[in-house]
């Protein structure tokens, strides 16, 4: 006999923003139901979001499911219908000890049942049921934003980048309706930069005249494009990876032609060379040919490797679309970016760049702090 597998439904509910239907008549009702052609049994469907007054979805948005089923051990299903018919945590993490009490309110009794008002985490799951939720909301969630990019892509749609607005996993085992599954959460821990403002003080301002005098001065293309990269980086780490190192690129080759405009055509016509090898060897060469030699240069070769670790990566994505497993992250690789373009400005002669690289890079080369400090703020959830 073929044994019966024990499964789990899925279905994840979004909320799309910024696509819409198309070409409706007054007395429809749009509705996009879409199977595989691969024999699973995904199923994508979406519809206005407010069907009634807002069929195409133009104004209120669209409304996205996606569901499936996988196989799961019959102790996952066990779990499942426990949480879902009696409000009951069947097995706990080793982490979580219970009765769970928290300023004297009792929200899981020692028998594992829920206070009515009580829904559990991930976290307070056990570690494969926090993992299949995991692995199933990401699965789900690419297959919709792929979904939507392919009809995107195919229907030159006139849609933001950003689609995915927020979205829900619900599970059943079999029940006639699906319910909320466990939200991801618990104690995390998050410390960042707060947002820094402009200030004006006789510093700045002599700074901002001599850069408004030059009539050819604005924003280098690299920085621009670093800010672009990190607007986008939620939304398509790809693309953002890619508009970040051709940010350095332009920052170098900038830089050169400002001191050997001669090279200009060179760079224009011949294939690149290396970025690393342009910023490690030739433009320090071409300093210190012209009597201007960067005797800090030496100090950046942990810079240039992970330059290596940047383009080793760019181009293979260019290559594949793909990031390899073992790529360098974006945010890692966006610091060194932002410490090279400020390295390059202060290379092109402007000094006040020295007082906004990182913290470590400026201790490491005697730069002066900033003139305007930026603070940081700690997140912590429970």
């Amino acid at each position: 006999m073929t044994a019966i597998k024990a499964r789990i439904a899925y279905l994840l509910e979004a909320q799309v923003s910024g696509m819409h239907f198309h070409g409706w008549k007054e007395a429809e009702k749009p509705r996009l139901v879409f199977h595989p052609d691969d024999g699973s049994d995904l199923r994508i469907t979406i519809e206005a979001h407010d069907p009634e007054d807002d069929p195409d979805g133009h104004r209120e948005g669209l409304k996205c499911k996606v569901s499936k089923s996988i196989d799961a051990s019959h102790d996952q299903v066990e779990f499942a219908n426990a949480l879902i018919q009696d409000r009951r945590l069947l097995r706990v993490p080793k982490s979580l000890k219970l009765p769970l009490l928290s300023n004297g309110n009792l929200y899981v009794d020692g028998d594992g049942y829920l206070s009515e008002r009580f829904s559990p985490r991930r976290h307070q799951c056990p570690e494969d049921i926090e993992t299949q939720l995991n692995r199933v909301e990401d699965e789900l969630l690419g297959h919709l934003t792929r979904f939507l990019k392919l009809l995107r892509w195919q229907q030159n749609c006139d849609a933001q980048s950003k689609l995915i607005e927020h979205s829900a996993l619900y599970w059943n085992t079999g029940q006639s309706k699906f319910y909320l599954a466990p939200l991801p959460g618990g104690p995390q821990e998050f410390t960042g930069p707060c947002l820094l403002g402009f200030s004006y003080a006789d510093e700045d301002r002599k700074d901002v005249s001599a850069l408004w005098n030059d009539p050819k001065m604005s924003e280098p293309l690299g920085h621009t494009l670093l800010r672009e990269a990190a607007t986008i980086s939620q939304e398509s780490s790809r693309s953002a990876f890619l508009i970040m190192t051709a940010g350095l690129e332009t920052a170098i080759k900038t830089s050169i032609s400002a001191i050997a405009p001669d090279v200009d055509w060179l760079l224009e016509e011949a294939p690149s060379p290396p970025i690393r090898k342009l910023l490690k060897y030739y433009l320090p060469e071409l300093h210190r040919k012209r009597g201007t030699p960067l005797s800090f240069w030496p100090d950046l070769n942990g810079h240039f490797k992970k330059v290596d670790d940047i383009v080793a990566a760019r181009n293979k994505l260019a290559h594949t679309g793909r990031m390899p497993p073992d790529a360098i992250s974006l945010q890692e690789a966006m610091e060194v970016v932002e410490d090279l373009l400020y390295v390059l400005d202060v290379v092109n002669g402007h000094e006040w760049a020295k007082g906004l690289a990182s913290h470590s890079l400026r201790k490491k080369l005697g730069w002066p702090s900033p003139r305007n400090s930026r603070m940081f703020i700690t997140f912590r959830t429970h």
